[in-house]
């Protein structure tokens, strides 16, 4: 199987103090805040095919999944924060992907589950 992680993953330990570092940076009380979210493994499939159809069709690559965070109104969802995921393309056919590609015209991904940190 190919390789195609370009950066080393971080231990269980470096993932719960990134964690502890944005409750902090935030000054709130756990458990007022979700600190991961999770989305279902085969709807994450399903959009990531979807972005990929968009792309070949429109003669462009598919480069990555963009992850921003938003926060709803106080009207809907508590006023929550939340994370969606919006996937991005590259002009580019060889391949050639950044970070700064631009996203993809289509419906962003959201309202995954949401929870407190797991340390």
């Amino acid at each position: 199987m190919k390789n195609l992680i370009k950066h080393e993953p971080i231990s269980i330990e470096r993932a719960d103090e990134l964690t502890l570092n944005f409750i902090e940076a935030l000054n709130v009380e756990v458990p007022k805040i979700a600190t991961w979210a999770w989305f279902d493994i085969d709807e994450l499939n399903e959009y990531l095919d979807e972005a990929k159809y968009l792309c070949k069709a429109n003669n462009k690559t598919f480069s990555g999944i963009r992850i921003y965070i938003g926060k709803y109104s106080p009207a809907e969802n508590k006023g929550f924060f939340t994370v969606y995921l919006a996937p991005t393309e590259t002009a580019d056919l060889n391949g050639m992907k950044s970070p700064k590609d631009p996203d993809i015209k289509m419906k962003a991904l959201n309202l995954g589950g949401t929870g407190i940190e797991r340390i």
